[in-house]
């Protein structure tokens, strides 16, 4: 399994993965084949992580939302 997830490591590096993953998983999917199958799924599980990644908010505090203002904290 180590030359596949060089495989997809290669791919994750390249440009614009979130295009050529999804093209080479479909790809793989119509193939025969044990080495094949695993393929398709090694890319399924990038996409997942490309997408965790892709749409990841930053850890720590929210600085763009409001503050409250005096009124509505002592009102709180």
């Amino acid at each position: 399994m180590d030359e596949l997830q060089d495989t997809v490591e290669t791919i994750m590096d390249l440009d614009e993965p979130e295009t050529i993953l999804p093209t080479l998983r479909r790809a793989a999917e119509r193939r025969k084949g044990v080495r094949w199958q695993r393929l398709a799924a090694v890319l399924g599980e990038a996409e997942v992580h490309l997408d965790q990644l892709t749409n990841a908010k930053p850890a720590g505090p929210d600085f763009t939302a409001p503050v409250n203002t005096d009124d509505e904290a002592k009102s709180a």
